[in-house]
């Protein structure tokens, strides 16, 4: 889709949304990076038709006027999201097609229409990767305290005095 829109310049794409009562020809849309790198905005656009229903789903005609990859860049970074006053409360949903504040829309507006790419700073993403040894160790960990692994504020877990013994699940070997 990325290089669709760089191609022709203005990609329309279905798009899913599940706010679909709110939602009208015209309307500004802002496509939000989530997890690593995020908040953060990756794409902008208007809705270009009505919501069409497949298979259960709904789903909106968009006209992306840009869109970039986000594995690379973005075009309003994560300091620049989290600066929008009253937006906090709208970066975490989950769903689609929330209906934003007018003001909230118009700070976003001003940060990326027109805006050229910023490359994603690595400062700027969210934790590393697990590793393959800690992913084992914490599904080890899980597999021994399931149904009910303590909670993250519990007093085992804020000591971290997690005494992790290896079971029979676990196998850590190293790679050569």
């Amino acid at each position: 889709m990325v290089k669709t829109n760089r191609a022709v310049q203005k990609a329309i794409e279905p798009w899913r949304f599940r706010n679909i009562k709110d939602v009208r020809i015209g309307d500004r849309v802002f496509l939000l990076l989530q997890g690593k790198g995020g908040p953060a905005i990756i794409g902008y656009g208007e809705v270009a038709g009505r919501p069409e229903n497949d298979s259960g789903k709904w789903f909106v005609p968009v006209q992306f006027d840009a869109i970039v990859d986000p594995t690379v860049e973005c075009l309003a970074d994560r300091d620049a999201v989290r600066s929008i006053q009253g937006g906090d409360r709208f970066w975490r949903i989950m769903s689609s097609g929330v209906k934003l504040p007018e003001a909230v829309g118009d700070e976003l507006e001003s940060l990326v229409f027109g805006a050229s790419p910023k490359p994603l700073n690595e400062e700027q993403t969210s934790n590393p990767d697990w590793e393959r040894d800690e992913l084992i160790v914490a599904l080890d960990f899980y597999l021994q305290h399931r149904p009910s692994p303590p909670s993250k504020n519990s007093q085992q877990i804020r000591e971290g005095g997690l005494d992790i013994k290896p079971s029979r699940h676990a196998s850590i070997s190293s790679e050569s």
